[in-house]
């Protein structure tokens, strides 16, 4: 710290600026992250360590999936360590830890995770929750059953719950033909799923169902301005 939250801030500020010449609407832009990246996303909603420390404007809403939340008992060790050193005071550790940072101005947020996560405390993500509906953050959390760790393209892992994912995407749009899809990608051979092409497809379908999310559930407009971290854990 802070190394992490000055490259994204850099990177929003450079989308900001360049909105213009890119046809791009940054009304209401969202920040996404995954793993240690969503805890990069979720600081980023937070006055202390995100926006406002960089006179930016505040995230129109994050999306957040298995992310890093605490710095504290449960967190990620690797995550803290990279972030805080190996030595962390009692200070440091409460101020990285999103879910001590929450208050009643945080951004609307969508939170997903899975129960049989072996790399990332589940706890971490029932922190933010808890801290988000105890300032009544508009947001959408979602657990899935046997659902582990890196769920997607980035560690190349095959979907070990399609019903899960499919049950995402008949939440919040209902739409059969997304719905067919997902299932028909997440019950390939393993030799046809685990290509880069079979993973674009699939990640693209999911994130279609998050877009939605955004716009049904929290109310936030969607533009073209949508920033991915995502920090290996």
């Amino acid at each position: 710290y802070p190394a992490p939250q000055d490259d994204l801030a850099r990177a929003v500020r450079t989308v900001h600026a360049k909105a213009g010449e890119w046809k791009l609407d940054m009304t209401g832009y969202s920040v996404w992250g995954s793993s240690a990246g969503g805890h990069l996303a979720a600081s980023f909603g937070t006055k202390n360590m995100g926006y406002a420390q960089y006179d930016l404007p505040k995230p129109g809403a994050l999306i957040l999936t298995y992310p890093v939340v605490t710095m504290g008992e449960k967190a990620h060790p690797g995550s803290r360590n990279f972030l805080l050193g190996s030595h962390p005071t009692e200070e440091e550790i409460r101020f990285a830890s999103i879910e001590a940072q929450i208050d009643s101005d945080y951004p609307p947020t969508f939170l997903w995770w899975g129960d049989c996560d072996g790399t990332v405390d589940p706890d971490n993500s029932r922190m933010l929750r808890a801290a988000l509906e105890a300032n009544h953050i508009p947001s959408m959390c979602m657990e899935f059953a046997g659902v582990d760790h890196g769920i997607g393209p980035v560690f190349l892992k095959p979907c070990p719950n399609p019903s899960g994912i499919r049950n995402i995407q008949l939440t919040v749009t209902g739409g059969k033909n997304l719905q067919a899809q997902l299932f028909k990608i997440c019950h390939r051979p393993p030799s046809q799923k685990t290509g880069p092409a079979g993973y674009q497809q699939f990640h693209s379908l999911f994130l279609l169902c998050l877009l939605a999310v955004i716009q049904k559930i929290l109310h936030v407009p969607v533009g073209l301005g949508i920033l991915f971290q995502h920090f290996p854990a």
